[in-house]
């Protein structure tokens, strides 16, 4: 559990619950699960916020270096 805490920043206990909660929701996951979970968080992440992610390929790296 989360240490006791007196005198500390806000945000730095909203993050350590944060912490210790997504610690609790994946501890049991096996790499496969975890795998998939990061990538349905993800695509929701992204869709939330409308962001589309292209694909880069390496020629067009090497042409815009």
């Amino acid at each position: 559990m989360l240490p006791k805490m007196n005198n500390h920043d806000r945000s730095l206990v909203e993050t350590w619950e944060w912490k210790d909660r997504v610690y609790r929701e994946v501890k049991e996951l096996s790499d496969a699960e975890y795998r998939e979970k990061l990538r349905l968080d993800s695509d929701s992440l992204l869709s939330a916020h409308k962001i589309s992610l292209g694909l880069v390929r390496r020629k067009v790296l090497k042409d815009a270096a």
